[in-house]
């Protein structure tokens, strides 16, 4: 595993980004498949719409499901983000995406799962406050922040 040197979690959500070395190959067909990341330095415009898959919980506290669940979510304005956490951190490798009347969002277990944009991965589920809770958008590890997206490409090629 090779995690972002930066990452602290007694410190922050900051560089929350890890990637993962699979001890073999796998095999794609219609169910698994490759993705490309969105490009670096790459901004998703506000309102655009973003698919997040997880096995998380399905409600706050709740239980998980038995198959992969999907959602859609817009892109949060990023002053409304840092508004919607003004206790928290909001960094340029953050980007928020839900409703303002909640109601969809990733939950607890999905995290480290993607956010995809024009398919593309746009993003990382990291964090929130509860799980589609009104006016607590969900937080994404933003794949395009140069950092990210360098951290990436260089534990890919460690691996290689």
């Amino acid at each position: 595993m090779c995690d972002h040197p930066k990452y602290n979690p007694q410190n922050s959500h900051d560089y929350d980004v890890s990637v993962l070395k699979l001890d073999r190959s796998l095999n794609l067909n219609a169910a698994v498949q490759l993705i490309s990341l969105q490009a670096k330095s790459a901004e998703v415009k506000t309102g655009a719409l973003a698919r997040v898959t997880g096995w998380g919980a399905l409600s706050s506290g709740g239980s998980s499901p038995n198959i992969l669940q999907a959602v859609d979510v817009p892109k949060v304005d990023d002053v409304d983000c840092a508004a919607a956490y003004p206790f928290e951190n909001i960094s340029d490798r953050m980007n928020c995406y839900g409703y303002s009347k909640g109601g969809k969002d990733s939950c607890q277990g999905d995290s480290g799962g993607p956010l995809v944009v024009g398919g593309k991965l746009a993003g990382i589920v990291s964090w929130g406050y509860g799980c589609a809770s009104q006016g607590f958008p969900g937080v994404y590890c933003k794949v395009a922040n140069h950092e990210v997206f360098e951290h990436i490409h260089q534990c890919s090629a460690d691996f290689q």
